[in-house]
């Protein structure tokens, strides 16, 4: 009996314990201390083949700069979609139709009213045809911004 007891009040006080840690995340969730939108780090993700330098994202536009790294000139380099998870739309996409030579950067720039105030981090997808210099048929290239908006 002496032994039951022994294991029962063991198995209780690490319960309570185990409860009081569980309870206290909670609070630190619910509060926003561990919010992953506010720890993780701005980027710029874009396919193989380009390399995003800069970008800047404001209440009003987004702007993105893009150097060419596919070893060949690009023609006809056109937004083709641009969305946000804090923006309505996003118009006024350039470029359109511009040449881009080889190892040069150009840059994307989209209008929108964003939801988010100054300091909220944001989402931006974005996605444009363009044509090998040398090419015939048209190609499709995405990328993706995460960051604050200034």
């Amino acid at each position: 009996m002496r032994k039951g007891q022994a294991a029962l009040e063991f198995l209780t006080t690490y319960g309570w314990a185990l409860l009081v840690i569980l309870v206290m995340i909670g609070a630190l969730v619910y509060f926003g201390v561990l919010s992953p939108s506010k720890t993780l780090p701005p980027k710029c993700f874009v396919e193989v083949g380009f390399d995003c330098k800069e970008y800047i994202v404001t209440t009003t536009s987004f702007n993105v700069s893009v150097i060419n790294k596919k070893g060949e000139g690009l023609k006809d380099v056109s937004v083709v979609e641009a969305s946000s998870d804090a923006a309505s739309s996003l118009t006024n996409c350039v470029p359109s139709g511009i040449q881009v030579g080889a190892d040069e950067g150009f840059y994307i720039s989209c209008t929108g009213d964003f939801s988010a105030s100054r300091g909220d981090k944001v989402n931006i997808d974005f996605t444009l045809n363009y044509t090998m210099a040398r090419g015939t048929y048209s190609q499709k290239f995405s990328g993706n911004i995460y960051a604050s908006v200034q």
